[in-house]
């Protein structure tokens, strides 16, 4: 038995959900209560349980920014890949947020960067969809697929190009994305600018010889 808060906390209640489905862990990982993450730890806290929708605590890290209470997870025995329902990792997770300190340790630890969710989203293309240059340039260091595509067969390229993300399309035909593929409607990125009248990446576009 530990003392916690001024009441004896057994074993089980460690791990014990709130009605939303999140544990003390979540929500200390979240936070980035570094202390109280590893008090919790050390009294036997699941760092791999998983809460609503399939949520670790190392997603809840990824998703908030805090590197150091990943990091900390990680050592832990947090799985790194593990998915929630959805198919997403901690690294899709934070790169849909924007979080390249996330995004460093994650990647620093062997996360998958070429790792897909449900819908067939990889961190690179859900970085390009946010416009997350920061995060997007990592997952380049680090061997990105540029030219994975969703299920509806959309790249990372088509994303940053229907968002109007110019830096990030613009970053990945630097680094030698596909111009011409075409999704499941046989739209290419092109197709997508000209229809959303983003005239600066239909000119990036055209100009890097896209058609």
């Amino acid at each position: 038995m530990a003392l916690y808060e001024g009441r004896t906390v057994g074993q089980r209640e460690v791990d014990q959900k709130d009605g939303d489905g999140i544990t003390a862990l979540m929500y200390a990982a979240g936070c980035n209560h570094v202390a109280c993450e590893k008090a919790l730890i050390t009294h036997g806290a699941g760092v791999n349980t998983k809460g609503h929708v399939g949520v670790t605590p190392l997603m809840w890290a990824a998703w908030g920014g805090r590197a150091e209470c990943a990091t900390i997870l990680i050592s832990h025995g947090a799985t790194v890949d593990a998915r929630d329902d959805a198919g997403d990792t901690a690294l899709i997770w934070a790169a849909f947020k924007g979080n390249p300190e996330s995004v460093t340790a994650l990647l620093a630890a062997g996360a998958d960067v070429n790792a897909k969710n449900s819908l067939g989203t990889s961190a690179l293309i859900a970085s390009a969809k946010k416009g997350n240059t920061a995060s997007l340039k990592l997952l380049i260091a680090a061997g990105a697929n540029m030219n994975a595509s969703t299920v509806e067969g959309k790249t990372a390229l088509m994303r940053a190009t229907q968002e109007g993300k110019t830096d990030c399309a613009e970053l990945l035909i630097a680094h030698g994305a596909a111009l011409n593929t075409k999704d499941h409607k046989g739209m290419t990125a092109l197709a997508y600018a000209v229809a959303k009248k983003h005239a600066d990446i239909v000119t990036l576009l055209r100009a890097a010889g896209a058609r």
